[in-house]
């Protein structure tokens, strides 16, 4: 492909899988069903690796532009996810103009549909591709990502989600099976305490330390918009929620201080009766140094999943899983890492490359 002329076609990765799934491509569907999901996780994974990106109506376009980037690289295990059928109609309408291959795309009707929307969001089942005039809330497609992307690491797919202006310039999969990063299951990138838009999960299974941060911000987005207010709303940042549960994993407690700074949830129940002070996150420096002896600078927490009620209390939420049995809670710890300028700035840029 000549659209990415400043960006290597990656044949040397131990994960180009262009070669193998291109062979057998299907338009997509709603992940809501189960044997839908279980055809991604069977044949859009490669190694066990899965990229996913979400996308409404708005970005079509750079969708799209992710979708050929990927393909020039070579990395056909890819996950395009919206908000419903029309919005993967307008995606694929676009190809079919650009005389490009099939793309799949899929949505999750079941996260989409909550009754809690019609209050906190644009409407329960809003579709940006179905509308003609306003938008769907940005947080009902966050709330959708974060809930398959919770499905994924339970089936234990190891995940990187990124944002769709995400620009892969190297194999950072180099560096993400490489001691000492292997060691490290949910990577994170720093901002305001951390990034929602790319982070990279692997080694997961279902109530493991990464893979319950990850679901507990949908299911703390289920509980939010299950709360009865008088105008409309939106939900907390996907990264309040997302820091919360973070200091819950390595606190061993609930932490909501971080969304209940939210005007419409800080008089409700979950924050009412909650100290509101912030804790930090409990990251530490990790001596260690690379083969060459060079100090590698690396941030890291342990996740351990909370095992008293309070903590883990949740709103049911069928395939994210409700509260946690004893025993599962307190199966396995695993390590995050605040990622070094090194590992995701070399490997990933984050920029509008604007091919369309």
């Amino acid at each position: 492909m000549s659209d990415f002329p400043s960006i290597p076609r990656l044949t040397s990765s131990k994960y180009f899988s262009s070669l193998l799934l291109l062979r057998n491509i299907w338009k997509g569907g709603d992940l809501s069903d189960d044997m839908q999901f279980q055809r991604v996780v069977n044949q859009r994974t490669y190694k066990g690796e899965l990229i996913l990106f979400a996308f409404d109506l708005c970005s079509v376009s750079d969708a799209l532009n992710a979708v050929l980037m990927l393909r020039h690289v070579g990395f056909e295990h890819f996950l395009p996810l919206t908000d419903g059928a029309a919005t993967c109609e307008a995606l694929h309408a676009l190809a079919d103009v650009k005389a490009l291959p099939t793309t799949p795309c899929f949505w999750s009707s079941s996260s989409n549909n909550h009754k809690g929307w019609d209050t906190w969001g644009a409407g329960a089942g809003c579709v940006s591709g179905e509308r003609r005039r306003g938008y769907c809330k940005a947080e009902q497609l966050w709330a959708i990502r974060y809930h398959v992307a919770a499905r994924l690491l339970a089936s234990r797919v190891n995940l990187l989600h990124m944002d769709t202006d995400t620009v892969i310039f190297n194999d950072i999969y180099t560096r993400l099976k490489r001691k000492p990063i292997s060691d490290y299951s949910l990577i994170l990138l720093p901002e305001s305490p951390v990034n929602g838009g790319l982070w990279y999960a692997q080694h997961t299974s279902l109530d493991s330390g990464a893979q319950w941060v990850i679901a507990e911000v949908a299911r703390r987005t289920w509980e939010v918009i299950s709360l009865r207010i008088r105008r409309r709303s939106s939900p907390p940042f996907d990264q309040a929620m997302l820091a919360d549960a973070l200091v819950s994993a390595m606190k061993g407690e609930r932490h909501v201080a971080y969304m209940c700074e939210h005007p419409a949830v800080a008089l409700q129940p979950p924050c009412a009766n909650a100290s509101q002070s912030r804790k930090d996150l409990a990251w530490r420096p990790r001596t260690s140094a690379d083969a060459f002896g060079r100090h590698l600078g690396l941030t890291e927490a342990r996740l351990i999943v909370p095992s008293s009620p309070e903590a883990g209390r949740v709103v049911r939420d069928n395939s994210v899983a409700g509260p946690r049995s004893e025993s599962r809670r307190n199966e396995r710890s695993e390590l995050a890492l605040l990622s070094p300028p090194w590992l995701l700035g070399y490997g990933w840029r984050v920029q509008r490359s604007g091919h369309f």
